[in-house]
């Protein structure tokens, strides 16, 4: 009973522990509980706690807060990031770290990606080394939605280490890097900084449509319009402008 009150925050004594689980066909006998055979849900003692607290009623219990020596916090940093994109009319999306070879290599970005030992499933094999495989599968899952869209994510990326990324895209009809560049500078010039676009070559986008990003003199990402053998793979029949650059260049 000491450990039931404690997870619960009551008071209870054996027999009113008793009554609460007989509430829920469950009987007690010499300080054990007898679970019926067709419970196959309890599994642990969690579970038949769970159960003494569903029969005594939640609407019982006062709601307390626990006793830590720390209190959770936002994410400060990234609350200029997240209201800029809000304000220049983007949607957040959230995909998993986890991605498999046939999009990295679908978006050449498979260089130095880190393969999981043991998957449990093909879909997720190796950690995600790029946002933009994501953002391009998150285009082709809302397809059949209205045009234009516009999606972006802050994420982990792991490759030659971990960092932090920023990626945003735009698929319209005939959305190209000039439609993409503006937001960038909202973007950059949210937070004081000076933008700069170098002409490239990225086999993921359109030859002279590719561009690094610099910020306050420093390379950090490219944007252009994906090139259509890329949307091709992804099942996609519009055009889509995407950039992906590090989120410490922003700040």
């Amino acid at each position: 009973m000491e450990e039931a009150n404690r997870v619960l925050g009551l008071g209870l004594d054996r027999e009113e522990a008793g009554e609460a689980l007989l509430k829920m066909g469950i009987k007690t006998e010499g300080g054990l509980a007898l679970i019926p055979p067709y419970r196959a849900d309890i599994l642990s003692s969690t579970d038949v706690l769970e159960d003494i607290a569903i029969g005594y009623g939640y609407d019982k219990m006062v709601p307390t807060l626990p006793k830590l020596s720390t209190v959770g916090g936002g994410f400060e940093k990234e609350v200029p990031l997240l209201a800029l994109f809000c304000g220049l009319g983007f949607i957040e999306i959230k995909n998993y770290v986890l991605t498999n070879m046939d999009k990295l290599k679908a978006t050449n970005r498979e260089r130095g990606a880190l393969r999981i030992l043991n998957s449990a499933s093909e879909e997720f094999t190796y950690l995600r080394t790029s946002l933009i495989p994501g953002l391009l599968s998150c285009f082709a899952t809302n397809k059949m939605k209205g045009l234009p869209q516009r999606f972006y994510e802050l994420g982990r990326v792991y490759a030659n280490g971990e960092r932090d990324s920023v990626c945003f895209g735009l698929m319209s009809e005939g959305a190209s890097l000039t439609d993409l560049q503006p937001y960038l500078q909202s973007l950059v010039r949210g937070f004081g900084k000076k933008l700069e676009l170098k002409a490239c070559d990225d086999s993921c986008f359109i030859c002279g449509r590719c561009a690094k990003i610099l910020i306050d003199g420093k390379e950090c990402g490219v944007m252009g319009s994906v090139h259509p053998l890329v949307l091709e793979k992804f099942g996609l029949e519009h055009a889509v402008a995407l950039c992906e650059l590090e989120e410490k260049g922003l700040f």
